[in-house]
């Protein structure tokens, strides 16, 4: 069920919407005068419901159109929301052919058709403004669409001359832009500990410290896609420095069950040495020992992992539990083993919450802090982007220390366009940008008003945009710009946050991360939700977007709700769908708004 009210008039209409959808609402006649019984008997029209025009798949005929809003009429609607969406095909049911593609000339004759229609009829009309929803289609070109940050990491020791390829991150579609190079110094024994952990690459929810917790936690490589996991030629790795030399005998490895490695070696980066290659069937783990090897550094190397969707090009390797054996075979302690912070890739806004977040506290809490954990002062985080050349290259003289190098870029997010008709897909939209909403604008939606000509603002009344369901995302090229102007310092320091680091200390950390989110959620506020207001009223129109979810994502739901005309959320019932009030936060937040 979706509901809807018009601010700030009070409510002026509902409607009855195909798949169970309803809004319900009442009109500003109401509003401002004294309701009598009759006002019920019989509503006058223009509080009457509001239906969804659903054109499933595209897939309607001017006759169909007329049909449908001569029943409406008849029925003491007073308007329907053109909805072009999919669907069909859910539940196991049978796909209806595609019809024109959206604003496609074709489309565009029978868009004209229902406004003449809805004038002939006394109805107002409403348009979505694309087919499905998450707003974007298929003029999305990376540039445009929505982003979220990337980073690699690599370890240099100095004093000396650095000419050295970077590592790229990892990107989607084979789009990449460098944002910064940051690097700190942190010598083994830092942070309150005997040793340092270092890894080829990882996921930000998964750091490679889980696999040193020996609990549900476990450390995931950086990959996501096939054919991303360990090779032979490129393998996976994870790295323990110790401050003083120690001897190792023995290796214990733990894999996570479907997930995790084929084999592996340690390497014994100071003697030069490697122990037997520990094979693992199952994936889940082993143990292997050998004659001692001695030093500071050792390397566990992973040639190749499991996987059971792509067993042949798996994307990643994933490790619960690893931990080097002494001579008599016990594992050698690492006193002072520092936790993650704790869901990290939520408060990042790497991913969306979930269908509903009834209760977002847990983004403000972590692990208790311990001495001495930080990584580095964000005033001794050096900012090394001026020494890299446009292919990539570092060229620095570093001073003496270890130095931890953070590449921070970023690329695109895997959302897409959701339940769209026929071949409008594509790539959603850049919601922090102000550029990627008025380019949408300029090239699907000026077009479609100026066909419409003069029933804007007379039978054509609202513009919408249908549910956010497109994840996370939290990077846009003007981002660092609007965090400094709304937060009053520089994000830069603190980025190695988002790679597990802990810069200043934990509870600073985690209040860079809420002020991450803040500025976030004022972007998509003030940079698209405001940006489609000011749009649609030059043209005499109100917008009623579903601005507040039903998604938990990287948004304050209030805030955007206060660029609306109309005010619209969503619930199903009866349907296993979000079926109890818990998981309904979100239309909290839209009567809370109007």
């Amino acid at each position: 069920m979706k509901t809807m009210t018009r601010r700030p008039r009070g409510m002026k209409w509902g409607r009855l919407v195909l798949l169970g959808i309803v809004l319900l609402a009442l009109g500003p006649r109401l509003a401002g005068a004294a309701l009598v019984e009759s006002d019920f008997a019989r509503p006058p029209r223009e509080n009457g419901g509001r239906c969804w025009g659903w054109w499933l798949n595209g897939n309607v005929t001017e006759a169909a159109i007329t049909r449908d809003l001569e029943a409406m009429q008849a029925k003491g609607f007073s308007g329907a929301m053109i909805f072009d969406a999919g669907g069909a095909e859910q539940r196991g049911n049978q796909q209806v052919p595609a019809g024109p593609l959206y604003g496609s000339p074709r489309w565009q004759e029978l868009f004209l058709h229902a406004l003449r229609e809805g004038e002939r009829l006394g109805l107002e009309l409403g348009l979505s403004i694309q087919s499905g929803w998450n707003l974007g289609g298929p003029n999305v070109t990376p540039e445009f669409a929505a982003k979220q940050l990337t980073w690699s990491e690599l370890e240099i020791e100095g004093p000396g001359a650095i000419d050295l390829a970077l590592p790229q991150p990892s990107a989607r579609e084979g789009f990449y832009r460098d944002v910064c190079l940051l690097a700190y110094r942190r010598e083994p024994g830092a942070a309150g500990t005997s040793f340092a952990l270092r890894t080829s690459s990882a996921q930000s929810d998964y750091p490679p410290a889980n696999a040193l917790l020996d609990d549900a936690r476990f450390w995931v490589s950086g990959g996501a896609e096939p054919g991303r996991g360990p090779t032979a030629a490129t393998p996976e790795w994870l790295e323990l420095e110790f401050a003083e030399p120690v001897a190792v005998g023995g290796l214990v490895v733990r894999g996570r069950t479907g997930y995790g490695p084929r084999a592996c070696v340690l390497a014994g980066l100071d003697s030069g040495e490697e122990s037997p290659r520990l094979e693992i069937a199952d994936g889940r783990g082993g143990r292997v020992r050998f004659e001692p090897m001695a030093g500071r550094r050792f390397r566990l190397l992973v040639p190749a992992a499991y996987d059971p969707r792509f067993p042949d090009a798996p994307r990643n390797v994933q490790i619960e539990y690893w931990a080097l054996l002494d001579q008599a075979g016990v594992p050698i302690q690492l006193p002072g083993v520092r936790r993650p912070i704790r869901d990290l890739v939520l408060k990042s806004g790497i991913r969306e919450l979930g269908g509903s977040a009834p209760d977002c506290r847990f983004l403000l809490e972590d692990v208790p802090a311990t001495p001495g954990e930080a990584d580095a002062a964000a005033e001794d985080v050096l900012d090394l982007t001026a020494f890299v050349t446009a292919d990539g290259r570092l060229v620095w003289s570093a001073p003496a220390g270890n130095w931890t190098l953070l590449r921070f870029g970023y690329t695109l997010t895997d959302a897409h366009v959701s339940t769209s008709s026929g071949d409008w897909q594509g790539r959603v939209i850049d919601y922090l940008s102000r550029d990627a909403f008025e380019r949408y604008w300029d090239e699907v939606v000026s077009p479609l008003l100026t066909v419409a000509g003069p029933w804007v603002g007379t039978t054509l009344k609202q513009l919408e945009t249908d549910s956010w369901e497109c994840g996370g995302m939290n990077w846009s090229p003007g981002f660092r710009s609007e965090f400094l102007a709304r937060r009053g310092y520089d994000p830069l320091p603190y980025l190695p946050v988002l790679a597990g680091k802990l810069i200043d200390d934990r509870e600073r950390s985690n209040a860079f991360l809420a002020d991450l989110r803040k500025t976030l959620g004022d972007c998509v506020a003030d940079n698209h939700y405001r940006v489609f207001a000011e749009h649609a009223h030059r043209h005499g129109l109100e917008i009623q977007p579903e601005s507040g979810g039903p998604h938990a994502g990287p948004m304050d739901a209030i805030k955007n709700y206060g660029h609306n005309d109309i005010v619209m959320s969503e619930f199903w019932v009866p349907s296993p769908h979000r079926p109890t009030p818990e998981a309904r936060f979100f239309v909290k937040q839209a009567a809370s708004a109007a």
